[in-house]
């Protein structure tokens, strides 16, 4: 059995990394925004292209690349402020072959946050949205079946967001909601 997880929510923890660096980013690149927005949606486990508006307005599609670009900045000197789930992470060493990584963060930033907390875990076995062959998590996992030669039923993916849940059920695989995990 293949066990996919996404990053955030659900191996790691972090939404106080993820907030001190939306907040230091917003403060940089001049943007007001709703606080209190924000933090519900990081601690839903929403994916920043879901709240963008809700928290900083209408705001350009450049002001929000600077705002990206910003925040991973931030973010990377905020590592040590992520944590890392113990029950995957057991499961994990027990068997790093049968994991794989499906995130909407870049590949990029997994990579070194995985290096650092779980080193054992395959650089290979890491894929991202941000890649243009995978523009959903879907295809993630339709990619790891066939490169696996596994059919849908012998994968597993845990994610917190009943969204992506069903999205991925809707296309034959068994996926599980997991609760949000922040961390703290």
């Amino acid at each position: 059995m293949i066990n996919i997880l996404d990053r955030d929510g659900v191996l790691v923890g972090t939404c106080v990394a993820n907030l001190a660096a939306y907040s230091q980013a917003s403060e940089e690149t001049g943007l007001g925004f709703d606080k209190i927005a924000l933090e519900e949606s990081i601690h839903n486990g929403d994916s920043i292209e879901d709240f963008r508006d809700l928290v900083w307005g209408k705001i350009s599609d450049i002001q929000f690349a600077r705002l990206r670009e910003a925040k991973v900045e931030f973010f990377m000197q905020l590592l040590p402020l992520v944590r890392i789930n113990t029950h995957w992470r057991d499961k994990i060493l027990e068997s790093p072959k049968d994991f794989y990584l499906a995130t909407k963060a870049s590949i990029e930033s997994s990579r070194f946050i995985i290096n650092e907390l779980l080193p054992e875990f395959h650089d290979s076995h890491i894929y991202s949205t941000q890649h243009s062959e995978f523009p959903s998590k879907v295809d993630i996992l339709a990619r790891i079946s066939k490169i696996n030669d596994v059919s849908s039923r012998e994968i597993i993916f845990y994610d917190d967001s009943p969204q992506t849940i069903r999205l991925c059920m809707d296309s034959g695989f068994d996926a599980r909601l997991t609760p949000h995990f922040c961390g703290d």
